[in-house]
């Protein structure tokens, strides 16, 4: 869903005619997402190869993009809707502080906060860059500075944040500067939107 969002917006301009397509082909896959939801290494014979440990933010990931490519407010609903049954059913999920094949919250966050500037969203997303920034647990650095969190994927492991953080920079700067980054934690009046999460 997401891929195909993000594809639809890319062609707008330059061909219509594929982004509709791309559009529509998103709106159907969404649907069938949420129809039968559940993890796909669940339902197809995929042994130990890389099973998924989450749908919930597989879900929250595709209605962000469907947020963004359609500006319906109804994706941003259930966008919030998937955010608080994370929260709730797989804290742990939101708790690593991964992205990853198998997690795609930060990523989620970070576009969400853009989006709707809901405090829930950007408090994470601060706290998910500034945990690899300060390199705090989990996240190390090693002796030449590569932010390191475990042995698998080293590089994806510092690559996939780093996007997330110029996401999030990109968002300060919407909102109105680099100096500014407490406000963007606390839009809404929220200010402890992110404690949970400091855990």
């Amino acid at each position: 869903v997401a891929a195909l969002a993000a594809a639809a917006l890319a062609w707008r301009e330059a061909d219509p005619a594929s982004a509709a397509s791309a559009t529509a082909t998103a709106r159907s896959l969404y649907g069938l997402a949420t129809t039968y939801e559940g993890r796909f290494s669940d339902r197809l014979p995929i042994g130990n190869m890389y099973p998924s440990s989450s749908y919930l933010d597989d879900l929250l990931w595709a209605a962000a993009w469907m947020a963004r490519l359609t500006g319906e407010a109804w994706f941003l609903e259930r966008a919030s809707l998937y955010w608080d049954r994370l929260v709730r059913e797989e804290p742990r999920s939101v708790l690593s502080r991964e992205q990853s094949w198998s997690c795609s919250t930060p990523a989620a966050a970070a576009l969400l906060a853009g989006l709707s500037r809901d405090p829930k969203y950007a408090s994470f997303a601060y706290l998910f860059v500034e945990t690899h920034v300060q390199g705090a647990a989990p996240v190390a650095y090693t002796p030449a500075g590569l932010a390191y969190r475990n042995q698998w994927g080293s590089l994806r492991n510092a690559a996939n944040p780093a996007l997330v953080a110029a996401v999030y920079v990109g968002l300060l700067r919407r909102w109105g500067g680099e100096g500014r980054r407490e406000e963007v934690v606390e839009q809404g009046g929220a200010a402890g939107g992110g404690a949970s999460f400091a855990a």
